[in-house]
């Protein structure tokens, strides 16, 4: 048993402990009051390390302003193997830590600022949690467009749309729709795997397999990092200080795009090339997923008679002519044998359909 000593954060007084390691939890036992405190293993954070021998003061998720410090340095290893001790978010970084941060810091913020060109790289390079946190951040930018759509049945439909898409997609990315109550036609992927649809595409639409289609090339967006390559080539070293920060209550420079939703659109619309790439992945996914592809060449085409082709500029992504909706159609059933898999009505049952297109109907 080792012994330690207790700070609850409340007060500056410290409680002398005795500490167990039990199989999910680290117990500690206030030696005057008898009473015991369960710090869960998945919830340690480790505060700080001093030395070699075991010396350490620990913190907890569920108590953030507990401290634990104890020296013992075969707990700690045990700690080490079981709980894993990842640092905390907040406490005291080593200095030589800072500067080698710092350091890199400074490289990644010339690179961005000469070589424009490593969007694309680096956009694959950076931690997954970099793209999450902006992911997040822009996300609530965007629902200043309009209330999350949550119908419970059309909610369900999406899911398992996804669940199919993504079971195809054979993709480690992770993958977030969201339904916004916007009338705009539009669709878009965001840093860290966050799809947005605006339900007017979804009113806009004649069958599931259109959505199918619109669902599985952002996710090609998604899977080709394209949204965070955006970000890197219009933002720079801005949009790599805001995903360090993690904190941020916004992206830099967003907030202010809100005001308009065209201008907040165009942050993330691609480019040529990119929407190719993201055309080709969903004809993929769509296939292995036993989809028809012509829902997506119907929709393409659908548009561009009953809208025509968008200026350059528009936040209409489907409606760009970048490339043209005709060529993008075309592409789409390339390919394909009629009377196989161009079947209609299978990305979801007509029940199930039905409740996608209420899906913003309280």
């Amino acid at each position: 048993m080792t012994s330690g000593r207790f700070f609850d954060g409340a007060s500056a007084k410290a409680r002398e402990v005795d500490i167990v390691l039990a199989a999910s939890s680290l117990a500690l036992k206030d030696r005057d009051s008898g009473r015991t405190m369960l710090w869960p293993l998945t919830d340690i954070r480790l505060i700080e390390r001093r030395g070699a021998r075991g010396s350490v003061r620990l913190g907890c998720v569920g108590s953030p302003d507990a401290r634990l410090s104890f020296n013992d340095p075969v707990l700690l290893a045990s700690l080490e193997r079981h709980a894993k001790l990842p640092t905390a978010t907040r406490g005291r970084v080593p200095r030589h830590l800072v500067l080698v941060a710092v350091a890199a810091l400074a490289v990644l913020v010339g690179a961005l600022a000469l070589l424009p060109s490593f969007a694309g790289p680096l956009a694959r390079a950076l931690p997954p949690a970099w793209s999450q946190a902006l992911g997040r951040q822009t996300l609530q930018q965007f629902e200043a467009l309009g209330r999350t759509c949550k119908q419970a049945a059309g909610s369900r439909a999406l899911e398992a749309l996804l669940a199919r898409l993504v079971a195809a997609a054979d993709s480690r990315e992770p993958f977030l729709v969201h339904v916004l109550d916007h009338e705009m036609v539009n669709a878009f992927a965001l840093p860290g795997g966050h799809i947005v649809f605006l339900h007017g595409l979804i009113e806009e639409a004649d069958s599931a397999d259109e959505v199918a289609g619109v669902l599985a090339h952002e996710m090609g967006h998604v899977i080709a990092r394209h949204p965070l390559q955006g970000l890197i080539r219009r933002r720079g070293y801005q949009m790599v200080v805001a995903a360090m920060s993690l904190g941020a209550t916004s992206a830099p420079g967003l907030s202010d795009a809100a005001a308009g939703a065209g201008a907040l659109l165009l942050e993330f619309a691609n480019t040529r090339e990119h929407e190719r790439v993201a055309d080709e992945a969903a004809r993929r996914i769509l296939e292995r997923a036993g989809i028809s592809r012509q829902g997506m060449a119907d929709f393409f085409r659908r548009l561009e008679a009953e809208h025509g082709s968008a200026e350059t500029g528009s936040a209409l992504s489907y409606l760009s002519t970048h490339p043209p909706l005709e060529e993008r159609a075309q592409a789409a059933t390339k390919g394909e044998a009629v009377g196989g898999i161009l079947g209609r009505g299978k990305a979801m049952p007509r029940a199930d359909w039905q409740a996608l297109r209420a899906i913003c109907k309280t």
